[in-house]
């Protein structure tokens, strides 16, 4: 099996299938520049983001909130990207090639690449980027060691020649080349220890990074891929949501990156300004520890389940945009879903399966820590808080930004909620839902559900796969403590004053050939 400038999507259904996540964005906003789409460079492209840190690093293994994520792509690239329906493509590598079924993995580096300062890729750079990726401890961020785990050792990565890297792993995994296409698989200099001033081969070279507060880039001249439009792009921190939206209608910024669904209307009713959505392009999740109690009897969280009226979330805490979620991260338009039964809301029985867990009365839960950042996440809280208490199930809310929740709260404390980037079903399960998951949330051991995920991974079958990750979700919304009321779409307010972003599902959005209309 190869992939050479490209995999058809044909050419690549029977090896790892493919699942749409993202969408084109139309264009964005900049300024300081009146040049067309043409490919003149010129202007600044002005982002606003919410969720900044003074803990922001560029380390491309501590990349945990979208301001990071926003900035890592414009210095760092990988050796694959993926398409819109999650098909992997030549980035840095020219080619990647599996000769055995997915157990041997050979990609070769593109000539000319050089990194900001001049030198020139080698595989001693993927060599050394990758193998500390498998290192769980070496960014707080990393999740591409816990998808790699036991699948691929840093023994197994070695480079053959001046072009060529080989990974050899302990089993086949056909969905390798997706791994190395995620944000922790960046590739920067072998040997770089310090990313205060980071050195990547991207489109744009560091210029300063405020944590917390602002990222500033510069056009790369030397950029291998084509010539990169934009002088710079500045990516501020912003953290209220309607100072954010102000700032757009003002013209003091381009593009708001993921407005609340609540301010859409203000921004597609406006004249010079429109909404880009990304359908199901995120879902929402209560993380509940199943070894802690209550969340260590199964009624109690089946009684949680029940008490939820999902389509009055999306109505009312989404703004009647979104679709039922049941229970596991893949949604019902798509294409790996498993056709399972519709989730519908029923007190009683919510409350006899309290009573069964011996809770007669009704009972009192740990707070919910809440993302403060993410509008949605706080809306469905305030919405669930009123559904469950009709069941007996009480629980305060406890709001936290981005700035600490990721460290402090999340998968840490006994329940908490968030949101998640839709994935591949490969990836997503493995982090959230294996048992040695980096982001397993359940906490709960549980043989059928890793065989099934695992088992979606090592057949070149698409049918396989289909019926593997369709058994995993039985499971997981039978057995696991993760509640999952729905999926929605990413929303981003912009100018339509510039075109030429490209959204990526990895980076959020490709900026080198943006230029004013």
């Amino acid at each position: 099996m190869t992939a050479g400038t490209g995999w058809s999507r044909r050419r690549f259904l029977h090896l790892a299938g493919a699942g749409a996540v993202a969408v084109g964005l139309g264009g964005c906003g900049a300024s300081d520049g009146d040049d067309s789409a043409t490919g003149q460079a010129g202007g600044t492209l002005r982002i606003l983001a919410n969720d900044g840190s003074t803990n922001d690093s560029l380390d491309p293994l501590r990349l945990e909130r979208s301001f990071q994520i926003l900035a890592a792509p414009l210095i760092y690239e990988a050796l694959v990207d993926l398409d819109e329906q999650l098909l992997p493509q030549p980035r840095l590598a020219e080619k990647f090639e599996t000769t055995d079924g997915g157990k041997t993995w050979t990609f070769t580096l593109r000539q000319g690449v050089t990194f900001h300062d001049g030198s020139p890729l080698t595989p001693a750079d993927v060599v050394a980027s990758i193998s500390r990726a498998l290192d769980p401890e070496a960014g707080s961020g990393n999740s591409l060691a816990g998808q790699l785990d036991k699948i691929l050792l840093p023994a197994g990565i070695k480079a053959v020649d001046d072009r060529t890297v080989r990974f050899s792993l302990e089993q086949a995994y056909v969905f390798f080349p997706n791994a190395m296409a995620t944000r922790f698989a960046r590739i920067y200099k072998a040997g770089t220890t310090d990313f205060a001033k980071p050195v990547g081969t991207g489109p744009f070279t560091f210029v300063s990074l405020t944590p917390g507060r602002e990222f500033v880039a510069q056009r790369n001249p030397n950029f291998w891929r084509n010539q990169v439009t934009l002088d710079r792009v500045v990516i501020t921190n912003v953290a209220d949501d309607s100072s954010r939206v102000s700032s757009l209608l003002a013209g003091d910024a381009d593009l708001v990156f993921e407005i609340s669904l609540a301010a859409a209307p203000d921004i597609k009713n406006s004249d010079g300004y429109t909404i880009l959505e990304q359908a199901n392009a995120r879902w929402l999740a209560m993380g509940l520890d199943g070894t802690v109690a209550p969340f260590d009897k199964p009624d109690v969280v089946k009684a949680i389940k029940l008490a939820l009226d999902r389509q009055q979330i999306i109505d009312n805490a989404l703004g009647g945009y979104g679709t039922i979620g049941y229970d596991t991260p893949i949604a019902a338009q798509d294409k790996w879903f498993a056709n399972l039964p519709q989730p519908t809301r029923d007190v009683a029985a919510a409350k006899q399966l309290l009573a069964n867990a011996g809770y007669p009365d009704g009972l009192d839960l740990p707070a919910v820590v809440g993302l403060s950042d993410e509008p949605a996440t706080m809306a469905f809280l305030q919405v669930a808080q009123q559904q469950l208490k009709e069941a007996g199930i009480r629980f305060e809310i406890k709001p936290e930004s981005g700035a600490t929740y990721w460290d402090n709260s999340w998968l840490k404390v006994a329940s908490y909620s968030n949101t998640y980037l839709r994935r591949h079903p490969d990836e997503i399960m493995k982090l959230v839902f294996l048992s040695s998951g980096t982001w397993h949330q359940s906490k709960l051991k549980d043989a059928e559900i890793d065989q099934a995920i695992n088992a979606a991974g090592q057949t070149t079958e698409l049918d396989q796969q289909v019926a593997a990750y369709s058994q995993a979700q039985r499971l997981i919304a039978e057995r696991d403590t993760t509640v999952v009321p729905a999926h929605f779409p990413r929303l981003s307010g912009l100018s339509t004053k510039v075109k030429g972003v490209k959204t990526n599902p990895v980076s959020f959005l490709e900026v080198d050939q943006a230029a004013v209309a």
